[in-house]
């Protein structure tokens, strides 16, 4: 069941919850607020990390922040996606060290969001996508 009621959802959050509600997806719990505080806490609550869309602060420092909270807890099918890796200098920057990172084996480059796998035994690749 979708928690969270729609009217205590402010701004995206309520989009993306009228988007779940929609779809009727189930398994689905949103939770708004500052990822700073958010995502330590959701990370903390977890054995393990199997999706995280990761769409918060665009500045290198806190993306980078938000990469190491959740490298504890991915596992080799493990899927990280970073929203707006291009939005600015310190996004890019951000981005090349999650891909040069010596845990992150496969990166894929889709401009507007990275796809970052731990997938071990494969040789270490990084794919750009243009379209």
């Amino acid at each position: 069941m979708l928690k969270l009621l729609p009217l205590r959802v402010p701004g995206n959050g309520k989009v993306a919850y009228n988007n779940f509600k929609a779809l009727d997806l189930e398994n689905v719990e949103l939770q708004v607020g500052n990822f700073d505080v958010l995502l330590p806490e959701i990370i903390d609550k977890r054995d393990k990390l199997d999706f995280v869309y990761i769409d918060g602060n665009h500045r290198k420092e806190a993306t980078l922040n938000y990469f190491n909270w959740c490298l504890p807890k991915v596992h080799e099918n493990s899927l990280l996606i970073f929203d707006d890796i291009y939005w600015s200098k310190g996004m890019k920057e951000a981005w090349e060290e999650i891909k040069n990172h010596p845990d992150v084996i496969v990166t894929i480059d889709l401009f507007w969001i990275g796809l970052v796998y731990f997938r071990k035994g494969q040789a270490k690749e990084h794919f750009k996508i243009k379209f």
